[in-house]
């Protein structure tokens, strides 16, 4: 399954404030956070993309201003998909329905431009260039 795919079917499941819920990942009633989301869909707890887009989208000009002070502590933490997974889980908890699908959005049309660069501009190594903020206007 693509990323995006991943994100656009989350997203999705919790589109509803009735199907979105705080500090459990689901109750097993049809509702769940933003990460148990994400492992409904994958029907996984391997959701490291999907993590990874959610905080990208959280922190978009990082690469141009270094890393940001929530993830400045330690380079292992910013490099771990558990830690992702938490700050994912942090952002759901801590944020209102409204605020978790706009996270959504964002890390959806930030990998809109992720993929059309990708296919248009393939990089060396299957490794894509790193966005600047120019190239995120609008996302």
């Amino acid at each position: 399954m693509r990323t995006i795919q991943l994100l656009k079917a989350a997203r999705n499941l919790i589109s509803r404030p009735e199907n979105w819920i705080q500090g459990q990942l689901s109750d097993g009633k049809g509702r769940y956070c933003a990460r148990g989301a994400l492992m409904n869909v994958k029907e996984s707890y391997d959701t490291e993309e999907g993590d990874f887009a959610l905080v990208e989208a959280m922190y978009p000009d990082e690469r141009e201003r270094g890393v940001n002070e929530l993830l400045r502590t330690d380079v292992t933490i910013r490099d771990s998909g558990y830690a992702r997974g938490q700050i994912v889980a942090g952002f759901n908890n801590s944020s209102t329905h409204q605020e978790v699908l706009e996270l959504f959005d964002r890390a959806i049309a930030r990998q809109l431009v992720i993929d059309s660069m990708a296919d248009v501009h393939p990089a060396a190594g299957n490794e894509l260039p790193a966005l600047t903020s120019a190239q995120l206007v609008g996302v």
